[in-house]
C-alpha cells in the first residue's frame, strides 16, 4: 500500500456465512461440502464477476494447481508426466548446446 503496510484482507465476520448446500444440485461428490461449482457460478453471476468454466477444478482430496498435483491427505505435492516429460527435454536440448 501507498503507506507502507501490507494488505489485509480479513474477514471481521459482520455478515453471517450463507449456506449455499440447498440451493442447487450436488453431485454426490459435492454434498460433502457447504457449496457447490453451481454455487459459485451464481454468486459470481450475481456480483458480474467473470468466471473462467474450464479454470474450475471439482473439489477433491487431490487437485491440480499451478501445474503441480496436490495431495492433500498426504500433504504431498507431485510434479505431473507431461510436465516431466517437457522439462527433460528442455534440460536434454540446453545440455547438447556448446
Amino acid at each position: 500500500m501507498a503507506d507502507g503496510w501490507p494488505k489485509e484482507f480479513d474477514e471481521d465476520m459482520v455478515f453471517p456465512l450463507r449456506d449455499c448446500s440447498h440451493t442447487s444440485p450436488c453431485s454426490l461428490n459435492d454434498v460433502q461440502f457447504t457449496y457447490a461449482d453451481a454455487d459459485i457460478d451464481c454468486i459470481s453471476e450475481e456480483l458480474r464477476i467473470p468466471w473462467e468454466p474450464t479454470k474450475t477444478v471439482p473439489f477433491s482430496k487431490v487437485v491440480p494447481y499451478l501445474g503441480f498435483v496436490w495431495n492433500l491427505t498426504t500433504c504431498t505435492v507431485e510434479v505431473p508426466s507431461a510436465k516431466k516429460h517437457k522439462y527433460r527435454e528442455a534440460i536434454e536440448k540446453w545440455q547438447k548446446k556448446p
